[in-house]
């Protein structure tokens, strides 16, 4: 039976949005139980802002912070894709800490009962731009970064709509976010970092996610975890 340790820190997966993070966040969904819903999106923009609601141990400014994040479309996608719904109220009464953290944790910790999960996690590959505020928001996260090999992310970076209009560009984009990435990675502490290589999974999923599931401290003495992987995984 798979069943994780004391203390349910937040996951943070980060990386290029070409890198085979969605993947990795489905994964740990499915096989982790880590609430990964949609890509929030406002983490980060809520902080720039957070001087506008004053200070939150009043009921009134809490209260208007949390019905503008509900205003958010991580919401309106949760509900499509995790049938997933909540309120000012609901999550109100989960605020234990009078903080944007705070806030935080009671806005993802809805997803997670939702989910019948014991942890919440988020992938927005937005955040790469924003690496410190995660860090002064959960210094006490698991981070997990995803790399892909530079070329073939600016392959498929090009073929997206969304992407640069060419294959410099693209390689170029992958560059800047890496630039942006590592320095990050090699100042978190050793404990809570660990760098997954999409080729690695690729090549041996099985191993390579067990040794995921144990630095995010899931037990699978049983070896139920590893069976499951190894007929999901194998072919």
């Amino acid at each position: 039976m798979v069943k994780n340790r004391t203390i349910p820190d937040p996951v943070i997966l980060i990386g290029h949005g070409r890198s085979g993070t969605s993947i990795m966040a489905q994964l740990m969904r499915e096989h982790l139980h880590v609430a990964f819903g949609t890509e929030s999106q406002f983490i980060a923009r809520y902080h720039k802002r957070l001087a506008r609601y004053g200070d939150l141990e009043n009921d009134g400014n809490l209260r208007r912070l949390v019905e503008h994040i509900l205003e958010e479309r991580w919401f309106r996608h949760s509900r499509k894709f995790n049938d997933f719904q909540t309120n000012a109220e609901a999550i109100l009464a989960d605020v234990r800490q009078r903080t944007y953290r705070g806030v935080l944790d009671a806005v993802f910790g809805q997803l997670t009962k939702h989910l019948n999960m014991p942890r919440w996690g988020d992938k927005t590959p937005e955040y790469n731009y924003h690496l410190d505020t995660l860090w002064e928001l959960f210094p006490d996260a698991k981070y997990v970064h995803v790399v892909r090999d530079g070329r073939d992310v600016a392959l498929s970076l090009k073929d997206v709509y969304f992407g640069p209009c060419n294959i410099y560009l693209a390689a170029k984009d992958w560059q800047m976010q890496i630039n942006l990435i590592d320095p990050f990675v090699k100042r978190l502490p050793p404990e809570q970092i660990m760098e997954v290589r999409y080729e690695d999974l690729l090549r041996e999923p099985v191993q390579t996610f067990l040794e995921l599931a144990t630095y995010l401290g899931v037990e699978d003495s049983s070896g139920d975890l590893e069976s499951t992987l190894e007929q999901e995984m194998v072919s």
